[in-house]
């Protein structure tokens, strides 16, 4: 029971135990939103093509802001950068919302996902500098596991409530709440024992001085052979985490013909497998070793996706939603080697540039996923999957001296 120990021992830091609470209000809210606004959008529009719009919709301004966001996040306290982008989401859900009672509409859902994007811009690099704050670097993983497992935790429980919210409150109720979830998850915030580790002297907000503090981060990634392959491996498992929703919600729909209670629980065994993994990967890393931890992760996941494209059974789909879910916990350790091997100055900067890299990949997969639905089946969309892991797969095999 060594683990229960150590994260014991995390949450005895006041700083982590707010920054932890405040992640579970927020992803809690964030499953509220997700369902909810998912399945308004495929039972007004019986197909994949409203919620691959959603998805489009919320990375397109998240590409575009990521970067300047980064400096943002690296010159100034994250915590307020944390705590500004949260309530702002929150007035969000609850003004539109509110108004998608009385006049619904599918450009509503997408207005609401262009604002969450653009405000994620800035949450992503935060959340990932932040965590370096707050505990010490030989803690790193835990707390980055620990915090994947608050996350997936909120967002189970979030599907689960929002599935009972539809029912009383109609989908529109499930987004007001999540606007309130989003505010106390900022207020936890406020809670947290915080000082920037960084102190950077005030400068100007002058377009040419945010510009050449970007080059700076550019030139620096550049230069960073290790970088450059850590946070490649990284985009490809947070972009197959991010996809899998798109495709597999609307397969379970549209193909399996699951009602809202089977679709609800497809997706809260993803999360149910992401927990377990958080809870056992960190130390099979040990045992095993990271390269061939990831390598057997990987490649467990690729299986796995091979299997959904020609399984009918939402027995076994429920089943293997949890393997890739724990395997997908795969990612704390991308994040963990991504954060010690960044310069802490830069870490914004890095982070938010790589964010656009993701955006750009996200938005093309979602268009090829939107396009080829179109005239193939669904489930070979699966496929798409596959190829991304296993050009992780490959560039671990070429250059595994990078995580060393």
């Amino acid at each position: 029971m060594g683990w229960l120990h150590e994260r014991r021992r995390l949450f005895q830091n006041k700083a982590f135990f707010w920054y932890a609470l405040s992640c579970f209000f927020v992803l809690f809210a964030n499953g509220l939103n997700f369902l909810a606004m998912s399945w308004l959008m495929i039972s007004e529009t019986n197909q994949i093509h409203g919620m691959v719009n959603i998805m489009i919709g919320f990375w397109l301004p998240n590409l575009i802001i990521s970067p300047f966001a980064g400096v943002i996040v690296d010159r100034y306290s994250r915590r307020a950068c944390l705590f500004t982008s949260e309530c702002l989401r929150s007035v969000c859900m609850l003004v539109l919302g509110a108004i998608s009672y009385w006049a619904f509409s599918p450009t509503l859902i997408y207005l609401i996902a262009y604002i969450q994007g653009a405000l994620f811009a800035f949450i992503f690099p935060a959340i990932i500098a932040i965590i370096r704050e707050i505990v010490e670097e030989n803690d790193l993983l835990l707390a980055n596991a620990t915090i994947d497992i608050i996350y997936e935790v909120g967002n189970i429980v979030g599907i689960a409530v929002c599935g009972l919210l539809i029912i009383f409150l109609r989908a529109q109720g499930a987004l007001l709440a999540g606007g309130v979830c989003f505010l106390i998850g900022a207020l936890c915030l406020l809670k947290m024992p915080y000082q920037k580790k960084l102190e950077v002297p005030p400068r100007s907000l002058n377009p040419k001085v945010i510009g050449q503090e970007l080059g700076q981060g550019l030139v620096y990634m550049l230069k960073k052979k290790n970088i450059l392959v850590i946070y490649t491996v990284q985009i490809l498992v947070m972009v197959t985490y991010m996809i899998t929703p798109a495709v597999v919600l609307p397969f379970a729909k549209l193909v399996l013909h699951a009602d809202s209670k089977q679709f609800s629980a497809l997706t809260m065994m993803l999360s149910a497998g992401v927990i377990a993994g958080g809870l056992s990967i960190p130390s099979l890393a040990e045992r095993w070793g990271l390269i061939a931890c990831l390598k057997a992760l990987l490649i467990i996941m690729i299986i796995g996706f091979l299997i959904f494209s020609v399984d009918r059974s939402l027995w076994h789909l429920n089943i293997i939603q949890v393997v890739i879910g724990f395997c997908l916990a795969v990612w704390p350790l991308m994040m963990t080697e991504a954060q010690k091997h960044t310069d802490f100055a830069y870490q914004g900067r890095v982070q938010g540039s790589f964010n656009t890299l993701s955006g750009i990949m996200i938005v093309i997969v979602y268009t090829l996923i939107d396009v080829s639905s179109r005239f193939m089946a669904i489930s070979h969309l699966f496929y798409l999957e596959v190829a991304m892991l296993a050009l992780a797969l490959v560039l671990i095999y070429k250059h595994q001296d990078a995580f060393q």
